[in-house]
């Protein structure tokens, strides 16, 4: 199979090994270089989709299944890395700019975006055994993590939240980044507690509310 063969505009299930066949031909030296640091094993019978151009949706956007591939930038009013089996594995990678209101990582995955992020509202990352890595800028008026963070290849600019951000760069590892504004003050801008935001229910409510 080859990328100039590929029908845009929807999603098209591929073969596992045409999945990262395709992955392999796109994006930037940065984005492969980050992506080549992770394993890459995937379930049994689960699905491998591939979409070919931007979306723009007024609503959501979830992942097709498991694995996705978006050749394109995306804009939503909540980008949900989950599959809609919510299973504990996957990538979803996007070669292009991402804006949205909402952003939420899952369990088990892995989420790659070789462009910009823009999340004007809020966002979660740090699930168990996921992974989110940005290769340029990252920009959101609220982020959250739960048990982990994100990695960030260009600037940062994060206004409330609760959980830090490190660079891509090894080498600057220790130089964590934090929101502008305090954990308290951070809370108080979504109307709660610290306390509620750490037990983890009031986030997870509020993505299953938009879902």
């Amino acid at each position: 199979m080859k990328l100039e063969n590929l029908k845009k505009g929807e999603p098209l299930e591929v073969t596992e090994d045409d999945f990262f066949k395709i992955v392999a031909e796109v994006g930037s030296e940065t984005f492969h270089k980050q992506y080549n640091r992770f394993e890459h094993s995937a379930w049994e019978d689960i699905g491998f989709y591939i979409h070919i151009g931007d979306i723009d949706v007024d609503e959501t956007f979830q992942a097709v299944d498991c694995y996705m591939l978006v050749i394109g930038n995306v804009k939503a009013n909540f980008v949900n890395a989950a599959d809609p089996q919510e299973l504990d594995v996957g990538e979803l990678i996007i070669i292009g700019n991402v804006e949205c209101n909402y952003f939420t990582n899952w369990y088990g995955k892995c989420t790659f975006i070789d462009g910009n992020l823009t999340v004007n509202k809020v966002m979660s990352v740090g699930q168990d055994n996921s992974s989110t890595v940005i290769i340029s800028d990252l920009q959101a008026e609220f982020y959250h993590t739960s048990n982990g963070w994100a990695n960030v290849g260009g600037t940062v600019d994060l206004k409330y939240g609760l959980g830090y951000i490190f660079p891509l760069e090894k080498e600057k590892m220790s130089a964590a980044i934090h929101p502008k504004h305090s954990e308290k003050q951070s809370a108080a801008f979504l109307g709660t507690t610290v306390e509620a935001i750490e037990d983890g229910d009031f986030i997870f409510e509020l993505f299953e509310k938009l879902s």
